[in-house]
């Protein structure tokens, strides 16, 4: 935080619009634009963000838009509560960033989901849930992964990778975005050494198994923000209780690993909303849902073994 912080507002902020004829025309005829009023809800890389508000006709009231930022004028009041770049007086054509209260309702709010296998949604099963469409744009599957897979999809992460057991069957589905792998090891645990190469290095390093598994949630932060059309993230669990589920590596991984993993899934969350905000503080951009991959296929990723999985050739450029 700054040591002088900028005082903001606490009501809504009103702005005016340079050609309202011409900026609102596709939205309502020029005979209501005297009752319409322009309330401004943030900045995004499509512009900038107004609700309009207008008590006399309800069909338009709420309804949001995005218009170009020189075709709007803050009151000279409301400029003393931005940090923006100006070319003039009264208008600001290109913000360079909001007070973080301006942009907060855009943070996604993530929801964590335990699935268990034979049960539930899809009956707990990551190939099931990775056949609909809807779960595929709205979900992130994390899976257990084994060192070595998690340190190749990490320096090539947009390449194919073939399905392992249980729930790494979602492994195929990680190049495009839809799954992720949460490295287990098999690490006996959260001391022990294991060399590995990260994503921004030439070489391998002994990192512990701690460090490797931060390193993972920071990559599914980053995979979260970058994909904000992502608000659930399932995971495979126990029976009896919602720590993370071994399955074929059950015996083989420490219990201070998988109490590790868990609690790192239950307060991903809070760190990812920490994490949006360190990234807005730094960029003063408010990160969009890419265009939808034509080659997000279901049919083909599962048939690989007849049709080649083409790269994916937008993947998130993970920084460790």
């Amino acid at each position: 935080m700054s040591a002088n912080p900028v005082r903001v507002s606490k009501r809504p902020v009103y702005v005016r619009c340079n050609d309202y004829t011409n900026t609102f025309l596709p939205y309502l005829s020029s005979k209501h634009l005297k009752h319409l009023k322009l309330q401004f809800m943030g900045m995004t890389d499509e512009g900038v963000h107004l609700k309009l508000v207008s008590d006399s006709i309800p069909d338009i009231n709420g309804r949001q838009v995005f218009v170009s930022p020189k075709a709007v004028q803050f009151k000279k009041n409301e400029r003393k509560y931005m940090k923006c770049e100006r070319q003039s007086d009264s208008i600001i054509p290109v913000p360079r960033k909001f007070p973080l209260v301006f942009v907060r309702d855009h943070i996604p709010i993530i929801e964590i989901v335990p699935l268990r296998f034979g049960t539930g949604l899809f009956h707990g099963d990551f190939k099931n849930v990775l056949q609909s469409e809807y779960h595929r744009r709205i979900s992130l599957c994390a899976f257990n992964d084994n060192a070595e897979q998690f340190e190749y999809h990490g320096c090539n992460p947009g390449k194919p990778m073939g399905a392992g057991g249980g729930n790494a069957c979602s492994r195929p589905f990680q190049h495009l975005c839809h799954a992720i792998g949460i490295p287990t090891g098999p690490f006996h645990s959260l001391d022990q050494k294991w060399p590995i190469r990260l994503a921004n290095s030439t070489e391998r390093q002994y990192l512990t198994a701690k460090t490797i598994i931060n390193v993972a949630f920071h990559r599914m932060m980053e995979l979260l923000l970058m994909h904000p059309e992502k608000t659930v993230v399932y995971y495979s669990a126990e029976y009896e209780n919602d720590n993370i589920g071994l399955g074929i590596f059950a015996g083989s991984v420490g219990i201070d690993v998988v109490e590790w993993i868990t609690k790192k899934l239950k307060n991903l969350p809070k760190d990812f909303q920490k994490f949006w905000i360190k990234h807005y503080q730094k960029h003063g951009t408010i990160p969009q849902a890419p265009p939808k991959n034509h080659e997000d296929n279901y049919k083909m990723v599962m048939e690989a073994r007849y049709t080649p999985i083409p790269d994916n050739s937008c993947p998130v450029q993970y920084s460790f």
